[in-house]
């Protein structure tokens, strides 16, 4: 098999880029038939006959059925879906909110999980070991060999390097500079790649339409999503970034993080990068919890479980909390607006813990509206993607292993 190239997908790559639309799509939804699916993704019958065809031989889609579709009888309709069993994937997610390693299959079916809350205590040098135990200790759960695992998935929030091998800035400190793709390859004997958070939220929405939530009553939810160009902001305890380029790849060659770092007129919070005023200090759930109070202007460690019980009392509707939330929201929604002064987009996308809550996202409607509205007539519709840390990490390992497999000899 060919190492993935995760660049912008060229002209020659069309037939590749176009099953994975189908495979994206039947990730969406199963059961679809080929001219449904033709439709949906604006390609030719015949072309889309031609992608289907290439898939089942390659094992990754089969036939499952039939179905009658309104308006077209006479003709057989047989449905498609993804292969289980073509691929399974061990799947690790890294974030100051949750860690974990689950196991899916290659229809994105969760088989066996677990969390490993007590991961940020450990050692730096225990890390790999501890996670590559958890891929273990799942194989055995679900009867499966490790040796017959596709690959390992690894998520987490921060700056890469270049091969995917190595965690070069993260949120968690011990996890900062572990050469993880490295010693997982190492300890598992399997193929590793890392991605960034802001990159997994991205693929995850490619292909778990039912996700995205629209904000503005007036957001238009389009087929195919592949072709647009999105803003995808992970919040939770500060602010991540990623811009998605329709028909390119998923690769960020950016640490997500430095959006975060973008300075807020008049803001005075001290950032853990020692500056006063970032973005994500005064947007995010840090921002959240120096508002009410539950720590301080100081730049010291930050523990998640404050932020979690806010996020909780907002769920009872506490007015503090809504309201905290809804200060911290506009303030991202004010200061995106220099983007979108130089990237026309078509979606803004929120993610991550905080991004989600519904009083946040709401307010991030309105503070983008109320200082774009004035200078352009037409203002980006933002949408909430739906789906936790756990989720978006087991959608986009399936993607990422699937579209490795289309693009191989």
């Amino acid at each position: 098999m060919q190492k993935l190239e995760l660049g912008t997908i060229s002209p020659t790559d069309t037939g590749a880029f176009n099953r994975q639309r189908v495979i994206n799509s039947l990730l969406g939804e199963a059961n679809l038939s080929r001219s449904a699916i033709a439709r949906k993704l604006g390609l030719s019958e015949s072309a889309l006959s031609r992608i289907v065809r290439d898939l089942i031989l390659d094992g990754l889609v089969c036939e499952v059925g039939e179905m009658h579709e309104t308006g077209r009888v006479g003709r057989r309709h047989v449905t498609l879906d993804l292969v289980a069993n073509a691929s399974v994937i061990a799947v690790i997610w890294l974030t100051v909110f949750s860690q974990g390693v689950s196991i899916v299959d290659a229809q994105g079916r969760r088989l066996a999980s677990m969390e490993l809350p007590k991961l940020a205590e450990r050692q730096h040098d225990e890390i790999p070991s501890l996670l590559a135990d958890g891929v273990r200790q799942l194989a055995s759960r679900i009867g499966r060999s490790v040796t017959k695992f596709a690959g390992v998935h690894v998520c987490v929030v921060g700056e890469l390097d270049a091969t995917r091998t190595t965690i070069l800035k993260c949120s968690l400190p011990n996890i900062a500079s572990q050469q993880l793709g490295v010693s997982l390859r190492e300890r598992l004997g399997l193929a590793v790649e890392l991605f960034s958070m802001g990159e997994v939220f991205n693929i995850a929405r490619m292909h778990h339409q039912a996700s995205r939530i629209p904000i503005n009553p007036e957001a238009q939810v389009v087929q195919d999503i592949s072709v647009e160009t999105a803003l995808v902001l992970n919040v939770t305890i500060g602010v991540g970034a990623h811009l998605a380029l329709p028909n390119a790849g998923f690769e960020s060659a950016v640490n997500e993080r430095m959006f975060g770092h973008v300075k807020v007129s008049g803001g005075q919070r001290l950032c853990q990068c020692g500056q006063r005023g970032c973005l994500g200090v005064e947007a995010g759930g840090e921002g959240v919890l120096i508002d009410l109070g539950l720590r301080g202007l100081e730049a010291d460690p930050i523990d998640p479980t404050g932020l979690r019980a806010v996020l909780e009392l907002a769920e009872k509707h506490n007015e503090k909390a809504i309201a905290a939330l809804k200060r911290a929201g506009r303030t991202l929604g004010e200061n995106i607006y220099p983007i979108c002064a130089v990237v026309r987009l078509d979606q803004i996308v929120l993610a991550g813990s905080v991004g989600r809550t519904p009083s946040y996202a709401a307010a991030v409607a309105e503070g983008l509206r109320d200082v774009l509205g004035p200078l352009q007539p037409s203002i980006p519709p933002v949408f909430v993607c739906d789906v936790d840390y756990q989720r978006a990490a087991e959608l986009s390992g399936v993607i990422i292993y699937l579209f490795k497999a289309i693009r191989s000899d």
